[in-house]
């Protein structure tokens, strides 16, 4: 095979001039600003999988696939997400990121038009979702009078958020008697926020006997399983511990997206409890 001489231009071969165009065109492109905007997302979404415990082919994915694979997370992952902290639409979360206090201000407008029981339980709820327990039983308590005086959902908010304001005395009280009077009312949720009570209050026994009932009654939710494990773990029953944390791991596995994404933040403290154990 004939090899040919490298054309010289002046001091430099066509080979070094080509290097040079190379390394200039990567620099230019590595500046521009499309390339910086595309660089800090792919940056803030794999950010964004390490914070929330996503599976980490989330990573190869969007770095493999620059923009594209942010794109595909963001609808995948991020924007079912969002739906699920902003019940009241995409849109109305949107605009109250926009417009702080723009759907308060809808709710007391919908509560001056018609004051029922419903208008004002949003109105308590809205309350809730923005950490502000007090004023959201001061509106459940209002609700609680009349035909709705026994309620029993509305009796669960406001116990929700007594537990919420630090009254956990007061909430496992209401509790007790909710579930007097109403046994079948959401028995998951009374009786794993009645637990969550008796833990605070220092009464660990009591919580254990009453999560081992919610998991053992209601397959729902990884929080009783993941309070009763990290029980089972405080009172020295390391094994029994380790083998809840493990059957919380093995259902994440076989439930859909959606519930994996309700329940991550029990299922991620799963995961690091077992390798801790």
């Amino acid at each position: 095979m004939v090899r040919f001489p490298a054309l010289v231009l002046g001091d430099r071969t066509m080979d070094e001039m080509d290097s040079e165009i190379m390394a200039e065109n990567a620099l230019s492109i590595s500046s521009s600003p499309v390339y910086l905007v595309l660089l800090a997302v792919m940056i803030a979404t794999a950010i964004h999988v390490i914070k929330t415990g996503r599976p980490w082919f989330w990573i190869w994915i969007i770095l493999v696939l620059p923009g594209i694979g942010s794109l595909v997370y963001l609808f995948a992952e991020m924007l079912p997400d969002f739906r699920e902290r902003h019940p009241e639409g995409m849109l109305d979360g949107i605009r109250n990121l926009l417009v702080p206090g723009w759907e308060l201000k809808k709710l007391k407008e919908d509560l001056e038009d018609s004051d029922t029981v419903r208008n004002r339980v949003a109105v308590g709820d809205y309350y809730m979702r923005h950490r502000q327990p007090l004023k959201a039983m001061e509106i459940y308590n209002a609700c609680l009078e009349g035909a709705f005086a026994g309620d029993a959902e509305i009796t669960l908010r406001l116990c929700t958020a007594m537990f919420e304001a630090g009254q956990y005395e007061e909430a496992r009280k209401r509790l007790e008697e909710l579930k007097s009077a109403h046994p079948k009312a959401n028995p998951a949720s009374r009786d794993l926020l009645l637990g969550k009570s008796l833990e605070k209050l220092g009464q660990d026994s009591q919580a254990m006997e009453v999560y081992e009932v919610c998991v053992n009654r209601f397959g729902d939710g990884e929080e009783c399983r993941c309070r009763y494990a990290a029980l089972l773990e405080k009172a020295g029953e390391k094994e029994r511990a380790r083998a809840m944390y493990g059957d919380i791991v093995r259902r994440a596995k076989k439930f859909f997206p959606q519930y994996r994404r309700s329940q991550r933040e029990w299922i991620n403290l799963a995961r690091k409890s077992m390798k801790r154990l």
